[in-house]
């Protein structure tokens, strides 16, 4: 006797016609005889099944597709042209679709024979989900992806994120970007606007000059996500995690708070980046058309922040070979977006992560050895530099290793024409290992180890080792600390190490310190 669950398993094959020219239609009746059923199984065996996805291939609730492994290939036909979506919704509008599986098949994008870009409004998805909840993607392939998502799953509804959308995996899956006729075009592999997600064990590559065109592997929206044992090889940023601040369960709905953010990024290894981890306080009024005036952002004293994210045991390679041809701004773990009004980075918790910076460009770059131009671009370990507010931050026991300025920098007195300066509180800057960073010279700037800037209110820099590692000592500061009000400042117990027998490098402490710092 047998005992559990039998599934309603329907093959791909049986549904194609003898007038079809591809599987187009064939995908199109399989899911509504599945939708029928009230759902089941789809499956493709070994081969290769041709679409034209204009409209996308529909889903239905309680559906599983799944192949026999990679050598189970759903690709775009030649000639096919624009198109929005290979499988999902081009709507949020459409049916809710619920409990939706893809496992152990490959999509080609096949921009071999069919070399169109995406461009706004056909976005060439190859799965967009817009009203949905429990979607999981496992141990699928993407080769390769062209267009500006492989995974998208996006909850927006213009002015609020759709809280009932929520609970998406994406893990053990593969990406390989390749862009139709070299165009570049935003992109992220794996894009979700949603609560509840989690993106693991994922492997993402782009080869050649598609280390300057694959844009992200990872984007997440709306918090409460995990993002987990990533490797990448080539994509410019491993992963950018975005706040969100309210949604609604439906369009009259009440407002339902979505922070603290809740977002963990750990274990990930991305190498050869152009920016490792970026972290953005989006604004409701970002995209306001016209754009509000600096008066009007003044106006906005509403607290919004990204709260709560733990970025812990990352391994970061960025990497600068491509500096003479794409020259670019260089970060392990940074702030991106725009800062006005009252954005803040609250309890967020940097620890354990290794990043360092590696590659020759021309005659004129080799970070390895401490030779960069004196226009070289930004270039740190981990840097907020924007005039963003931070509260409680936490970075301690990392290793970061030639940076041509700051290994760490926080918080900002200007950003271009404003006079916006950061208020810094509650900052812990502790047990850190740099080493030769801080060795490019941009007059009459000065750079150092770490950086601390703004109005301060506790801070603890301590234990910290900073190494000069070059036979001839290059950096000038250890610990800078810009003139701005301050408070209980504590610097104890770090320790500079040069070849030198006696270092020229300091500490700077701007005059309005005393009786601040306790060093």
């Amino acid at each position: 006797m047998t005992i559990g669950l039998v599934l309603d398993w329907l093959n791909i094959l049986d549904f194609k016609e003898d007038e079809d020219v591809d599987y187009t239609q064939a995908f199109r009746r399989a899911v509504a005889a599945i939708e029928a059923r009230q759902g089941g199984v789809l499956y493709i065996p070994s081969g290769t099944y041709e679409v034209r996805p204009n409209p996308a291939l529909p889903l239905c609730s309680n559906l599983t597709i799944i192949g026999d492994g990679a050598q189970s290939i759903v690709k775009i036909a030649d000639g096919t042209g624009a198109y929005k979506v290979i499988f999902g919704q081009e709507s949020s509008t459409e049916a809710r679709v619920e409990s939706v599986y893809f496992e152990r098949f490959t999509i080609d994008q096949n921009p071999t024979g069919n070399p169109v870009p995406s461009s706004n409004g056909v976005s060439q998805f190859a799965f967009s989900l817009k009203n949905f909840s429990k979607v999981h993607f496992r141990k699928m392939e993407f080769n390769p992806t062209t267009g500006a998502n492989a995974i998208c799953c996006n909850a927006s509804r213009g002015s609020y994120v759709d809280t009932t959308c929520h609970d998406v995996t994406v893990e053990q899956c593969r990406f390989y970007r390749k862009s139709p006729n070299g165009v570049y075009v935003d992109n992220s592999a794996v894009y979700l606007n949603c609560p509840g997600s989690i993106v693991s064990n994922n492997k993402f590559f782009a080869e050649g000059n598609e280390t300057i065109k694959a844009r992200g592997c990872i984007e997440t929206h709306g918090g409460k996500s995990v993002v987990s044992g990533n490797y990448s090889e080539g994509y410019a940023t491993g992963v950018n995690a975005a706040s969100r601040e309210w949604g609604r369960d439906s369009a009259n709905g009440e407002p339902v708070s979505l922070t603290p953010s809740n977002i963990t990024i750990t274990g990930n290894t991305f190498t050869k980046v152009k920016k490792g981890i970026q972290l953005w306080v989006n604004h409701p009024e970002d995209n306001t058309v016209p754009a509000l005036t600096e008066a009007e952002w003044e106006a906005h004293t509403e607290e919004i922040s990204l709260d709560n994210v733990v970025i812990s045991d990352n391994t970061i390679t960025v990497d600068v070979s491509d500096y003479t041809t794409s020259p670019a701004n260089y970060y392990g773990i940074s702030l991106a977006g725009d800062y006005q009004g009252n954005r803040w980075l609250h309890n967020i918790s940097i620890g354990t992560n290794n990043i360092i910076f590696t590659g020759k460009s021309g005659t004129t770059v080799d970070v390895e050895e401490g030779i960069v131009p004196a226009d070289f671009k930004s270039s740190y370990g981990i840097a907020f530099l924007l005039p963003i507010h931070l509260g409680n931050i936490s970075i301690h026991n990392n290793l970061i290793s030639n940076t041509p300025l700051s290994g760490i920098y926080l918080g900002r007195l200007s950003n271009g024409g404003t006079s916006k300066v950061s208020n810094v509180q509650g900052i812990k800057i502790n047990d850190n290992i740099l080493t030769n960073c801080a060795y490019l010279k941009q007059p009459p700037s000065t750079t150092s180890f770490i950086d601390l800037r703004g109005n301060i209110l506790g801070a603890s820099i301590q234990g910290n080792l900073m190494n000069d590692k070059f036979d001839v000592e290059k950096a000038s500061y250890a610990i800078r600390l810009t003139p701005s009000p301050g408070k209980d400042i504590y610097i104890r117990n770090n320790v500079v190490t040069t070849k030198q027998q006696v270092t020229q490098i300091k500490n700077l402490i701007s005059a309005g310190y005393e009786g601040t710092v306790r060093a």
